[in-house]
Formats: C-alpha cells, sequence, structure tokens
C-alpha cells in the first residue's frame, strides 16, 4: 500500500465512482466495481484512521451504524449501510490523494458532460417532462444522479477557476452550471449557490460575488420559469400558503415530512431511539423516503445516529475553516451547502458520487502538512 501509485488509484476511483452512474454501464457492473473500489478506500483507510483529525467523531458514527443499522440481510439494508459507512472509508483514505486530485477528477468527469451535451443536442430534455418542465438527464440513469454530478462539477471546477484561472476550467464551470439549469433540480440550485457563495466568502472575492450576485438576480427577474421553480420561496418568505396548502410546499414535501414522522411515531416505540435500521426509511409516506436527509438518519438510526452525524459534519466543517488552505475553503463549502440541503432533499447520503466526493475533499483539505495552517494574504477581489 505504499507503491506511488496508490494515491493516482485512488484519485481515480473517484472519477470512475462518477462513471458508474451513467445509464451506458450496466447496473451489476456498476455495483461490483462500487465494492471494489470501496474495499481499497476502507484498506487505505484503516491504515490512515489513527492519525486522522477526525478519528473520534467518524468512530462515533461509524460504531451507531454498525449497532444499530443491521436488523436484516436483505440487498437493499446492506446497501443503505454501505452509503453509510463507505464515505467514511473515503474520508479516512483522502489524505493520500495527490495534489491534482481535483485535477484528475474534473478531467475524467468530460466524458459524462460530453454525453449530457450530445442528449442535449438530441432534443433529450423534451422526452423527459416533469411538473411541467422540459428536463435532461443526460447520459445518467436519473435526473437527480445528472443534477448532482453538474452541481459537484460546478463548485469544483469553480473552485479550480478561482484559484488559477484557466480557459478549460473557466469553460468547464460554465457548461457544468448551464447542463445543472437544464435539469431544473431546485435542491442543487440551492446546493450550488450556497457552496459558491460560502467559497467567495472565504476568499474575500467581494467583487467576484456581487457581479455573481447581480448576474443571479437578473435571471430570476428575466426568466418566469425560475420564478415559478422558486415560487415556494416566495410563500414562504411572504407567510402566504400556496392554494394547495402548506403541505404542498416543495413538491409536497411538507406533507411528506409530516405523514412520514406520524408514521414513524406510531410505529414501535423501541425504534424512537434506534431507528428503524438501514433502508427502513422508505415507505412511511407510501412508498417514498422522507425526502430529507436529517429525517432519514433519524429513522434509520434514531436521535442518535442523528446526532452523530451531525458531531461528525460539524467537527468536519470547523476543521476546515480553522485552516487556511484553497483546499479547505472548498471542503467548508461543500459542507455547508451539503448541511443546508440535507434538510432539503434526499440527493447525498444515498448518492455514492456526492458523498465520496465532498468527503473526499474534505479528508484531503485535513491531511497532515506543516504547511497546512500557513496563513496566507487573502488574493484581491
Amino acid at each position: 500500500m505504499n507503491r506511488p501509485s496508490l494515491p493516482v488509484l485512488l484519485a481515480v476511483a473517484l472519477g470512475v465512482r462518477l462513471w458508474m452512474d451513467l445509464d451506458v454501464v450496466p447496473l451489476h457492473l456498476a455495483h461490483a466495481a462500487t465494492a471494489v473500489m470501496a474495499a481499497l478506500f476502507a484498506v487505505v483507510g484503516y491504515r490512515e484512521a489513527p492519525a486522522h483529525p477526525l478519528r473520534v467523531p467518524i468512530a462515533l458514527f461509524a460504531a451507531v451504524v454498525v449497532l444499530f443499522g443491521p436488523r436484516d440481510a436483505s440487498v437493499g439494508s446492506l446497501v443503505a449501510g454501505g452509503h453509510l459507512l463507505v464515505p467514511l472509508a473515503v474520508l479516512l483514505a483522502a489524505p493520500r490523494l495527490p495534489p491534482r486530485w481535483a485535477t484528475l477528477w474534473l478531467a475524467m468527469a468530460l466524458l459524462p458532460v460530453a454525453l449530457s451535451i450530445g442528449f442535449l443536442l438530441e432534443g433529450q430534455p423534451a422526452q423527459h417532462v416533469m411538473h411541467g418542465l422540459p428536463r435532461l438527464h443526460g447520459g445518467f440513469r436519473n435526473l437527480h444522479g445528472h443534477a448532482v454530478a453538474m452541481a459537484l462539477l460546478t463548485v469544483v471546477a469553480g473552485a479550480s477557476a478561482l484559484a488559477k484561472p484557466r480557459p478549460a476550467t473557466v469553460a468547464l464551470t460554465v457548461v457544468a452550471a448551464v447542463l445543472l439549469v437544464l435539469t431544473w433540480v431546485r435542491a442543487q440550485f440551492v446546493f450550488v449557490g450556497l457552496a459558491v457563495v460560502t467559497l467567495l466568502v472565504l476568499r474575500r472575492r467581494w467583487r467576484v460575488l456581487a457581479g455573481l450576485a447581480v448576474v443571479a438576480l437578473a435571471a430570476l427577474w428575466l426568466s418566469p420559469t425560475l420564478q415559478a421553480r422558486f415560487a415556494d420561496v416566495a410563500a414562504v418568505l411572504t407567510l402566504q400558503p400556496p392554494e394547495e396548502g402548506w403541505g404542498a410546499v416543495g413538491s409536497w414535501r411538507g406533507r411528506i415530512w409530516v405523514e412520514s414522522v406520524q408514521a414513524w411515531l406510531a410505529g414501535p416505540p423501541h425504534t424512537w431511539f434506534v431507528g428503524r435500521g438501514w433502508g427502513q426509511q422508505v415507505g412511511l409516506h407510501r412508498h417514498l423516503d422522507p425526502h430529507q436527509e436529517y429525517l432519514s438518519l433519524l429513522f434509520q438510526l434514531g436521535p442518535l445516529g442523528l446526532l452523530a452525524w451531525l458531531f461528525l459534519a460539524g467537527q468536519a466543517l470547523r476543521a476546515c475553516l480553522l485552516r487556511s488552505t484553497d483546499e479547505a475553503k472548498l471542503a467548508a463549502s461543500l459542507l455547508v451547502a451539503v448541511l443546508v440541503t440535507n434538510a432539503l432533499s434526499n440527493d447525498f447520503l444515498t448518492r455514492a458520487t456526492a458523498q465520496w466526493v465532498v468527503w473526499a475533499a474534505v479528508g484531503y483539505a485535513l491531511r497532515p502538512d506543516p504547511e497546512a495552517d500557513a496563513t496566507a494574504p487573502p488574493p484581491p477581489g
């Protein structure tokens, strides 16, 4: 495990995991490849664990997941458990990533970007109309997988372009942002907005922030579609409920959340404390999951599981904010976006690519490095 090629292998695994979300990859192959890569991260992560700055919160959350999660040996349960445990291995192993891991990941992401452009030119959005809007799925298995990938690409490429502007990274940022817009997935719009604003504030790029704010407000003012997509925000701010009532907010998330909590509380009392187990957040409201990651953690692992995950994410954010490197600022920005959008959507805990990339960014930012905490003068804004 000390071979010089190991860091590059870990970085390649992150890009390959993104490819596994593509519809052209058979599902059984995607699962097998993910398992192999997860094992690689687990072996490396085990070796790195004793020196990792987040070893205590990682151990606490892992303990809760292992103690409270297993209830049966079904495939669905095991996959749900993997979604909770494997990202911890990625976080532990990430200090071994090469310095240019993000550049390599962006280069490998050009394949899904090219597929998305191809499907756009073929007129794919017109074939996938949802809520009255044509949606671009790209080459991914589903709409939200595409939106998550484009959101991550927008933020990571944007951070790279901000640190060292190059035509390639600037172009990739713009293209990924456009492809994201064409999915019309609101939670990922919020994710990118939060991450970008946080990154610009941490880097003190006030003029860039002001310019993007003007562009965003102009787009909202000029686009009836954007206004319709974010009408719920206006309803909440003005305290004017939609015609169907507050339960209709967020594509009926209000009703889903209330009915899911009611069904959970109506279940066996012991599940109020230890949860229902891996994957058992599904079905409390019809056949759906609760469409909110904090409720998902609560239903699966109980209050202790939710608190343990929040402790891990909070300690990770604190550790990143205490460092002054560009990598730490990117990781902190991603964590801020995750912490907020987890309260609005279910596009993180069951999205392997999202978790792997975010936790890889955090783990790499917190790598042992005598220069990591060096204070550097802020770049000109």
